[in-house]
């Protein structure tokens, strides 16, 4: 969790009068991962929505496309 209300504040810009409503209500979680399963048009083999496209982090912290 960022418990650093104006860490949060910086990270969200409302565009409407409701997200501006919901300001108040915010809470900003830190997820660090080192694999994702994706579905991206464009990079997910088509037909869109089928197939998955996977990254893992190496332990040099570069993200790598999975291929397997």
């Amino acid at each position: 969790m960022i418990e650093d209300r104006a860490a949060v504040e910086s990270r969200f810009r409302p565009a409407t009068e409701y997200e501006a409503q919901l300001f108040t209500q915010l809470l900003a979680v830190r997820v660090t991962a080192d694999h994702l399963e994706l579905h991206v048009r464009g990079v997910t083999v088509e037909p869109w929505g089928h197939g998955r496209t996977l990254l893992d982090r190496g332990r040099d912290g570069i993200w790598r496309l999975r291929t397997d």
